[in-house]
């Protein structure tokens, strides 16, 4: 019987390591790589106008709010006094992208508030990105996280 020296060791740590490296390889094909957002470019380019929106809808006094109501099953958007027009929001779904939800809120209530029925959504986390124009044409967005639940 031949003694094992430090060839043979060199050789076994070779192929375990290429081993490793071809189930990694394997492994990571399985996985989806794409982006979460498919116009990130574009969001990207357009960042400095999200942003002043985004400070202006952080202003006290333009601040909607918005909640989510699991005995009605539906998300209130309330402006208060603020007169707002052009309301946009998207329920943006951050583990899975397909689950998505774009909203055009033409007319809220009597009250002014917009409600959305979230009967078709999934429990779990999302996030209501909400843009809107007032009547001066400043435009401001916000993004407020949600948990959905069922009683």
């Amino acid at each position: 019987m031949k003694k094992f020296h430090w060839g043979y060791g060199l050789v076994i740590f070779f192929v375990l390591y290429i081993g490793y490296l071809i189930g990694t390889v394997l492994v990571s094909r399985t996985v989806d790589h794409s982006l979460v957002i498919d116009d990130y470019y574009a969001l990207d380019l357009a960042y400095q106008d999200r942003y002043d929106a985004y400070s202006n809808g952080l202003l006290e006094g333009h601040r909607p709010m918005i909640e989510f109501s699991a005995l009605s099953n539906r998300i209130t958007i309330d402006f208060g006094d603020q007169v707002v027009r052009d309301v946009y929001g998207v329920l943006y779904r951050p583990s899975d992208k397909a689950m998505d939800r774009s909203f055009d809120l033409k007319n809220g209530d009597d009250s002014g508030d917009f409600n959305i029925d979230a009967n078709q959504l999934a429990m779990g986390n999302w996030v209501m990105k909400v843009h809107w124009v007032d009547t001066i044409k400043n435009k401001y967005y916000l993004e407020i996280p949600l948990y959905i639940e069922r009683p």
